[in-house]
Parts: structure tokens; C-alpha cells; sequence
């Protein structure tokens, strides 16, 4: 089968799709959806024309593309967790990266089957215990983030 080289993402495809990969071909053919400009260190970009089929979606830094979940977006298409995206465009690491519509779907579903019952029972094995020895790090940004509510940050967790 003859392959072709995507013109938006740069993969190699069959040359099925008029000069896209499968991916792309659904997002901007079969979806109709667009590119955006990538938002600016440090900030997330949602989609703000009311207008727009994508409204309120998130922007990917990376590609300009907009999504509902961009976390799934980025580790599958440019094979980065989450915590990497974070540190490489200046974001918290609590930061999310759903749209507003698909956040407050699932908060709807949380409450309908009990989640906080549910996170205290299957949650206590991963729980801080008595004695535990400060091992874990943060990210700057969120130092940053706890300065400036001024919550106290351990000294060692700030690189130098």
C-alpha cells in the first residue's frame, strides 16, 4: 500500500485520505473543525467565539488543535504526560485540561454515584502515613502557585 507523508501532523498514513492521516482527516474534514493559534506560556487557551462548533474546548500548545480532553490529545498524539506538558509550557501541575461542558458532565456523575464516599474507601492505601518522609517534589509552578496564596512551601523542594 502506497504511503503518503500527513500535511498537518507530518505522520506517515496511507494514501487514502487526500493528503491527511486518518486523524487529521476526521478532525478537519469529517468533524469540519479548525486550527488555532497555540496560547501563550504559561496560560491555557479555550476556544472564546460563541459561534464556533468548538466552543470553550482547549487548545493544544503543540499542534494549535482544540479538544474536549486535552490531556488524552497529548499523550496520544505527542506521547507526553501530562506532567511533562505542564513543565514545557509553564502550566500548574493542577491545572485542567478538560472543557468547561465535559467538566461539569462528569461533576454531574460524580455526584450521582457517590464518588467522595467512593475515594475515601479505595483512597486510604495511597494516603500519607504517620512518619513519612517528605520524599516528593513539586513543580515550580506550583511553588509559585502556593507562595502566592501564602501557603508554606518546603525549602528542599525548591531547586537552585
Amino acid at each position: 500500500m502506497r504511503t503518503i507523508i500527513c500535511k498537518s501532523c507530518g505522520k506517515e498514513a496511507p494514501a487514502r485520505y487526500n493528503g491527511l492521516c486518518q486523524v487529521c482527516w476526521r478532525y478537519f474534514k469529517y468533524d469540519n473543525y479548525k486550527e488555532f493559534d497555540p496560547p501563550e506560556f504559561g496560560k491555557i487557551g479555550y476556544v472564546e467565539d460563541e459561534k464556533d462548533k468548538q466552543y470553550g474546548m482547549v487548545i493544544c500548545h503543540i499542534c494549535g488543535k482544540a479538544f474536549t480532553k486535552l490531556q488524552q490529545h497529548i499523550y496520544h498524539t505527542h506521547h507526553i504526560y501530562k506532567k511533562d506538558y505542564c513543565l514545557q509550557f509553564g502550566l500548574d501541575n493542577k491545572v485542567r485540561l478538560t472543557s468547561d461542558e465535559y467538566h461539569i458532565k462528569m461533576r454531574e456523575y460524580a455526584y450521582k454515584y457517590d464518588m467522595p464516599k467512593q475515594l475515601m474507601r479505595t483512597g486510604k492505601a495511597t494516603r500519607f502515613k504517620k512518619g513519612h518522609n517528605n520524599n516528593y517534589t513539586r513543580s515550580p509552578m506550583t511553588i509559585a502557585r502556593l507562595k502566592s496564596i501564602g501557603s508554606f512551601t518546603i525549602i528542599k523542594n525548591i531547586k537552585k
